[in-house]
């Protein structure tokens, strides 16, 4: 193990919607803390067709006909 942990929050239509500030808090709390040497990986998930869709920027964007800002989650 190398010390890795995920911080996953996960959302679906309306509580996606409203993220915003929680999203944006998530993903710089992420960034602090692996600056200090840490290994964080997270942000907010919704499914979208069956598959789990990330949104872990900093400037957070939800908009159901416009995924771009999304990447596929890769539970592999």
């Amino acid at each position: 193990m190398d010390g890795t942990v995920g911080l996953f929050d996960t959302k679906l239509g309306r509580t996606a919607e409203d993220a915003k500030y929680r999203a944006e808090g998530l993903a710089k709390y992420i960034k602090k803390q692996n600056k200090k040497g840490k290994i964080l990986h997270g942000g907010i998930v919704t499914s979208v067709d069956k598959n789990w869709r990330l949104n872990n920027k900093e400037s957070y964007n939800y908009n159901p006909n416009d995924w771009s800002d999304w990447e596929f989650l890769d539970l592999s």
